[in-house]
């Protein structure tokens, strides 16, 4: 469904991706995993159009989505949710979900007059059911919790109708419940809807236990490519990240 076909990336002199090669099937869960500075977030630049490939293609259904803009990207289906959420924080969960809403249908609201909150909401509230946030529906952004203000940004990203779902590190600056509860909401989007979901994330744990495919990045470049055991067997992995990031992990657990 998605494809990157030897994707390279050069600021100047620096190599921020390297040839990189890569398939996210339809309807697959993926994720990407490396150290700090391996490209990854530069990766999902890429894909979403924040950036323009220095060489290779990048293609969804085959056809190349390469100097395409942000808005036309969205369009193809190919949405985004960032790390550090992006909200409305005077406008109630569903307010900011109605807003996303009628900008997708291109109901766009003139800067002269304020936005018709009572737009048709079924739709977001079917989002906000699904992840859970039903009964915030009339809570002011600003007042939810940092959970929920990230599942309301991955819902603000499910309002642009998504085929390919990009997650970058939706469970940062969450506690080690959260994350479980969080990694979960996600698995329930992907069952649900059936989207393609492909994710950065750095606690190895949920990683392995939720992912189909796991792509390593290191230096720019994918070191490996497989399933959770396929990967976690890879000395070259080991060597070069699993070693060192397990054992951040038990540090930051003790």
């Amino acid at each position: 469904m998605l494809t990157l076909d030897a994707v390279h990336k050069n600021f100047g002199g620096i190599k921020a991706t390297r040839d990189v090669s890569l398939d996210f099937p339809k309807g697959s869960l993926s994720a990407i995993i490396g150290p700090n500075g391996a490209g990854k977030t530069t990766l999902f630049n890429l894909i979403s159009a924040q950036i323009a490939p220095s060489e290779g293609a990048i293609t969804l259904d085959g056809a190349s989505i390469v100097g395409r803009s942000r808005t036309e990207i969205v369009r193809a289906g190919v949405v985004r949710a960032f790390q550090v959420a992006s909200l409305f924080p005077t406008l109630t969960a569903m307010q900011a979900m109605t807003a996303a809403r009628v900008s997708y249908l291109g109901k766009s609201f003139g800067m002269w007059r304020p936005f018709d909150a009572t737009l048709p909401p079924e739709r977001a509230m079917e989002i906000l059911a699904l992840l859970d946030l039903g009964h915030a529906a009339n809570t002011q952004v600003s007042a939810l919790s940092h959970g929920d203000q990230k599942l309301l940004d991955i819902g603000l990203a499910l309002a642009m109708e998504p085929r390919v779902l990009l997650l970058d590190e939706p469970t940062a600056g969450l506690g080690p419940q959260e994350r479980w509860s969080m990694i979960e909401q996600i698995k329930e989007i992907w069952r649900a809807l059936g989207l393609t979901i492909v994710f950065i994330e750095h606690d190895m744990d949920i990683v392995f236990a939720t992912a189909q495919q796991i792509h390593v990045l290191v230096s720019g470049a994918v070191l490996a490519s497989g399933t959770p055991d396929q990967v976690r067997g890879d000395q070259r992995v080991i060597d070069a990240y699993l070693g060192t990031a397990l054992d951040e992990e038990k540090e930051a657990a003790q």
